[in-house]
């Protein structure tokens, strides 16, 4: 969406990040206290191999060169952005699980828009990639 700030055009994207990644959460097997695990790296290059298959719903993503171990600063600043706002905790010291602390289902897309059945088709890869585990951990934080 484009925009003026005084006399300068400004550029703001109508979904963010965060909303993406929180919609496709939204729609997966993820409901509260359910854990997937994964090394940075792998959840960096999910997302990578998704903007490949979905340009248009990526296209605010960007990633450094490296094919072989891809960065975006979206995806790390909506993980962290998940975490500050108490969405997932990371119980763990090697900081490689996540557990969902929160009921994401308002977070849905709306089932009319033009992404929603490009957003279920990520959950759905999202949980191939992700699986929920169980450890010890979940028993103990609450």
């Amino acid at each position: 969406m484009h925009f003026q700030i005084g006399r300068f055009d400004a550029y703001s994207p109508d979904t963010d990040a965060f909303d993406i990644l929180c919609q496709i959460l939204s729609l997966s097997d993820f409901k509260k206290g359910a854990q997937f695990k994964s090394s940075s790296h792998k959840i960096h290059r999910f997302f990578y191999e998704l903007k490949e298959e979905f340009p248009d719903v990526f296209c605010e993503f960007f990633f450094n060169s490296d094919s072989e171990f891809p960065f975006s600063r979206q995806v790390a600043e909506s993980f962290l952005r998940l975490q500050e706002t108490e969405f997932i905790t990371r119980p763990n010291p090697s900081l490689d699980h996540y557990r969902i602390e929160v009921d994401l289902e308002n977070m849905s897309p709306d089932p009319g828009s033009k992404t929603a059945q490009k957003i279920q088709k990520m959950a759905e890869k999202f949980n191939k990639e992700f699986p929920s585990v169980n450890d010890q951990t979940s028993n103990t934080i609450n």
